[in-house]
């Protein structure tokens, strides 16, 4: 099933055939044992973000996963393509929030390894995710480092083989990826920040002299 919204597509609901589809937002946030727990802090933010913009409409739906490994990733991605299965369901937005690798052999995005896996969600192993029912318009962000930045061990960035197996929308960063208490432009967090966002800014790793504003993300369209 490969559905989309059509002309009567309203700003959070999606009409196909006369019948309702309800609007699902995902959130992926990587959690380890013993860190600072600024993954989820970030996912926790994106959701209340999610929950405020969609209060008024009935027919939505929010999920987030912690992942650990990526067992659980592919475990989870397969349970929201189950879920479309279950119930007409289309995706509105998806948001990962997790570390990425460019310029390694076997680049992709980056979980917890192990002595059974890798923690790798390699580029033939992202070809392989079941392709989910996209609304039109649907947006899938990637946070971690460089996801929208090609190298030497790659032709295509992470966002632009996510846009290319799953067929929607994807931005990923041009840059190292930073956590911020500012959407707008970098500001150090602390363990008692509210709110926690992760995105590219012109700092660091990414500009020696940067003014710490966020960097512009590579967009793929399908």
């Amino acid at each position: 099933m490969n559905l989309s919204c059509k002309a009567n597509e309203t700003k959070n609901s999606c009409y196909i055939a006369n019948i309702e589809a309800r609007l699902i937002y995902f959130i992926f946030y990587y959690i380890k044992d013993g860190d600072d727990k600024a993954f989820e802090r970030a996912g926790t933010t994106r959701h209340n973000l999610i929950k405020e913009k969609t209060k008024k409409e009935n027919n939505t739906l929010i999920l987030s996963f912690p992942i650990k490994t990526s067992t659980e990733f592919k475990s989870a991605w397969d349970k929201i393509k189950n879920m479309q299965k279950e119930k007409l369901s289309l995706i509105k937005e998806g948001h990962i929030f997790s570390h990425a690798s460019k310029g390694e052999s076997e680049d992709g995005l980056e979980f917890l390894a192990s002595n059974s896996e890798d923690g790798t969600i390699s580029y033939d192993e992202i070809l392989s995710l079941p392709r989910l029912s996209w609304a039109k318009n649907a947006t899938l962000t990637l946070y971690g480092c460089n996801s929208g930045i090609s190298g030497e061990a790659r032709d295509l960035s992470i966002a632009e083989l996510f846009s290319e197996s799953q067929k929607t929308i994807v931005c990923g960063q041009k840059g190292y990826a930073y956590f911020s208490e500012s959407d707008i432009e970098y500001k150090k967090i602390s363990t008692t920040s509210k709110e926690v966002y992760l995105w590219a800014y012109k700092r660091g790793q990414n500009s020696v002299f940067g003014n710490g504003f966020k960097i512009k993300p590579q967009i793929v369209r399908p």
